[in-house]
């Protein structure tokens, strides 16, 4: 039968415990042979442990192990004369040290990590990494989560990493080492796995025993699956078979740290993408509002009368809304101003009163409800475009562009599905509720 490496090793690691036990006049686990090793009624060897003294118990065998002699009064059935079989469960003392290292070596997970000298973040946004490991120092860079790093110098709280153009310190609290960032890999990036031998086998099992069914060669990119040990499932031309990971190395296309510099460039970057998203969905919310405005075309109403001092402060707030607007621009500007002094939703019934109502034109009062500076400066200075000294004149004789709307907006802040109708003059959206 063929016996594979770990049977070989369970094997000589039992006989230097028979030895250690041979010479200290002990049994296995601290008690006297003659006592702890004895033969019951049946031929069956019953061992008696000591309580006082911790187990490692090991089920990890595949084969039935016999049992090597421990002399004629230990190892011989009393009844039979044959040798005693001890069952494929080893106890081993944890208190001998150097036989507690090959025990943990060899139940332990020997499977080579892609992560051995590297870290992953794993946080809810981003994390700092400082010039030293202290966080009052400077932030050289920054680490978004479910990026990658290479360790320099692990210590209890923060580890020295280089990633991306950065390098220095970062929150032991906030990285994934070795198995637990080899858990996490695959499920937060693409995996590439390439050949590192020259010649790399692989096998129908995981046991070099098992026949070759193809070989990879240095520089080869290869599917990797899952792990068993030292062994790794690999998709091939012939299916799929394993390949000792010792002769391959897998990474993943995981994101890397970012500078200062770097971070605040992109933050600007996406500003600005962001500002031009913005500004084309108002561009085609705008051109949509113009393609669904209604026309409404000049009509007539009855001729308003105003003073001198209206028909003046009218060509201001004209001039204040509307200045830079063609000659329709102001017209309809205007023409708000008169349907809210004829309509019965609003209070104010003269030019004045509309004008200087509180929140209705922007910037004409000031906090404290006063004539503003800026307005007041154009009421003393006047209008600088003779349109609106025109358009008040046309909308108080009763020339009507925009029928009986009484509301205006910027196109950039309308908001055109609260409107039950409107009409879009140039930069304006004039509409009713």
């Amino acid at each position: 039968m063929r016996r594979n490496k770990k049977f070989y090793v369970y094997m000589m690691l039992f006989l230097v415990l028979i030895a250690q036990l041979a010479f200290s006049g002990k049994g296995f686990i601290g008690t006297d042979v003659a006592a702890s090793v004895r033969t019951s009624a049946s031929g069956a060897v019953d061992m008696q442990a000591d309580s006082t003294v911790d187990l490692y118990v090991s089920d990890d065998l595949s084969e039935d192990i016999q049992a090597l002699p421990l002399g004629a009064a230990a190892g011989v059935d009393a009844v039979t004369g044959e040798e005693a079989k001890i069952e494929p469960r080893i106890v081993y003392n944890s208190t001998l040290t150097a036989s507690g290292e090959i025990i943990d070596d060899l139940t332990g997970n020997t499977g080579k990590s892609d992560f051995e000298n590297k870290v992953i973040s794993y946080c809810e946004d981003r994390i700092n990494i400082y010039s030293e490991p202290d966080e009052t120092s400077d932030i050289v860079g920054c680490m978004y989560s479910r990026s990658q790093a290479d360790i320099i110098e692990k210590g209890e709280i923060w580890t020295k990493i280089s990633s991306g153009n950065v390098v220095g310190y970062a929150k032991n609290t906030y990285l994934l080492f070795g198995e637990e960032a080899d858990k996490v890999a695959p499920f937060i990036g693409d995996k590439t796995t390439v050949v590192e031998a020259e010649e790399l086998p692989v096998y129908a099992s995981a046991d070099s025993s098992s026949a070759v069914i193809a070989t990879f060669h240095a520089g080869e990119n290869i599917n990797a699956y899952e792990e068993i040990g030292n062994w790794v499932l690999v998709e091939c031309e012939s299916g799929y078979g394993y390949v000792e990971d010792t002769g391959i190395s897998s990474t993943y296309d995981l994101a890397t740290a970012w500078t200062v510099d770097e971070e605040n460039a992109y933050l600007a970057e996406q500003a600005r993408i962001e500002a031009e998203r913005r500004e084309a969905e108002r561009v085609a919310a705008a051109k949509a509002a113009m393609s669904q405005s209604t026309s409404i075309g000049r009509t007539t109403n009855a001729a308003m009368s105003a003073s001198d001092s209206e028909v003046y402060l009218l060509a201001c707030i004209i001039e204040w809304e509307a200045g830079w607007e063609p000659y329709e621009g102001k017209l309809a500007v205007a023409n708000v101003v008169l349907n809210r002094v004829r309509s019965s939703r609003f209070k104010q019934n003269t030019i004045t009163d509309v004008i200087y109502a509180p929140g209705q034109f922007t910037g004409v009062l000031d906090g404290n409800g006063n004539i503003s500076e800026r307005f007041s400066t154009l009421l003393a200075n006047g209008p600088s475009h003779q349109d609106s000294y025109t358009a008040a004149g046309e909308a108080l004789a009763g020339v009507n562009n925009i029928g009986d709307y009484l509301f205006f907006i910027s196109v950039k802040k309308a908001n055109y599905a609260r409107y039950s109708q409107y009409t879009v003059l140039n930069n304006h959206c004039f509409y009713v509720y």
